[in-house]
């Protein structure tokens, strides 16, 4: 038969002072409630001797706090997104929370049902990624985040705390170290596939708009292609290869890793000449050693200093602490990657 659990009457007894002395110890209100450090230590070393676990459900209720945050995201599938949710798990632990992650797919209908449920979880507080929809979904989001703490995560609105990295701030770093190394035909490569489930059409869009306005003018130009996916690019790279019509360009700027990684491998299995004339620029998050065995430039998404910035936000905010709205822009950094 297992053994009971231990509880706060247990604790007390090996201690011998009272349950309440024992439960503020043990909820962190020693000092606000005058209990001395040398009874303050010998609860807390009594109560790992006996292996005690706090009964979560019990404090929830009592506290009517979960400890729980919610995180609703588009798509989990992408890479950025786990990097990005990892780096706020490493500092919301610490202070006791759990993570409850969910996606909505770019599905309108899917977010709405996932806020209710996780507000019926009593979450404690919510991280949303980009929403799904128009002006009546940002409305409902809005509605939801005044109920609760919420930070924004890859989008920004007045009314709600956000942190992200702006298209205009990822494309123009990529134009710059194009003109720094005296480029000026540039191929631009953007996602054109509203079924995508590993990037957002809508942001590769963006970041080609911002890249377009920042990198064209006197003696520069860009070329864009829209592409619907992998092979749509790998088809348009054996043409633009074959005709001579890649050989036009001394750089390409892709607006996402997939299409980046992509483009060069292709390029390294149709015609490898043409990677030593053309510099590839991709925004990622991913700084790790390419494996294509070509040199790339990456405008850096820092996931650890999204998530780090996204903690502090909320759990500020946990704390009680009143806040106005703020636009918190994690500015990219330009990477040589080989």
């Amino acid at each position: 038969m297992p053994s009971r659990p231990i509880t706060l009457g247990d604790v007390a007894r090996a201690v011998g002072t009272s349950l309440p002395t024992v439960s503020q110890v043990l909820s962190g209100q020693a000092r606000a409630r005058r209990i001395s450090e040398r009874l303050e230590a010998r609860v807390l070393s009594a109560a790992r001797r006996l292996g005690y676990r706090p009964n979560l459900l019990a404090r929830s209720l009592r506290t009517r706090r979960s400890m729980t945050i919610g995180i609703l995201l588009p798509n989990l599938c992408q890479t950025f997104y786990p990097a990005v949710v990892a780096a706020f798990q490493q500092e919301v632990r610490g202070k006791g929370y759990l993570l409850l992650l969910s996606n909505h797919y770019e599905d309108a209908t899917l977010m709405d049902e996932e806020l209710s449920l996780l507000e019926q979880r009593m979450i404690d507080g919510l991280v949303i990624g980009p929403p799904a929809g128009g002006r009546a979904a940002m409305a409902r989001v809005l509605a939801f985040a005044a109920r609760m703490p919420s930070v924004a995560f890859d989008w920004h609105h007045s009314r709600i705390d956000s942190v992200f990295n702006s298209p205009a701030s990822l494309s123009l770093a990529a134009a710059r170290h194009f003109q720094s190394k005296s480029i000026r035909r540039v191929l631009g490569i953007t996602l054109n596939d509203p079924t995508a489930k590993n990037a957002r059409p809508r942001d590769s869009r963006a970041r080609m708009q911002r890249f377009l306005a920042a990198f064209s003018g006197v003696g520069r130009s860009v070329e864009t292609w829209e592409v619907t996916g992998a092979e749509d690019l790998a088809e348009r790279v054996r043409r633009g290869s074959a005709s001579g019509f890649l050989s036009r360009f001394e750089g390409c700027f892709c607006t996402n890793t997939i299409l980046g990684e992509s483009f060069v491998g292709e390029l390294l299995s149709v015609d490898p000449a043409i990677l030593r004339r053309i510099l590839p620029v991709m925004i990622s998050g991913n700084l790790a050693p390419t494996p294509l065995g070509r040199h790339v430039a990456v405008v850096h998404q820092d996931p650890a200093a999204l998530g780090q910035a996204l903690a502090s936000r909320l759990l500020l905010r946990l704390g009680g602490v009143r806040l106005r709205p703020a636009r918190v822009e994690i500015p990219p950094r330009l990477v040589e990657r080989s």
